[in-house]
């Protein structure tokens, strides 16, 4: 699920950011640690405000509360 997510959004990101987004999107489950941890590794990845807040969106429901 996590993949099918974060996919959507790789042609906004170069070759190193795509490297580092495949391991996460290699997690099957995640918590609310890596929840944040990829929320903080987008930011970076030169992805606008607005797309990062779009996977926010969309990874939320999936972080066990």
């Amino acid at each position: 699920m996590i993949r099918k997510i974060l996919i959507d959004y790789w042609e906004d990101l170069n070759d190193d950011n795509r490297r580092h987004l495949v391991e996460l999107m290699d997690r099957d489950e995640m918590d609310k640690k890596d929840y944040e941890e990829i929320i903080e590794q987008l930011k970076p990845m030169g992805l606008s405000n607005a797309r990062i807040q779009e996977i926010d969106d969309l990874l939320k429901p999936h972080v066990p509360r």
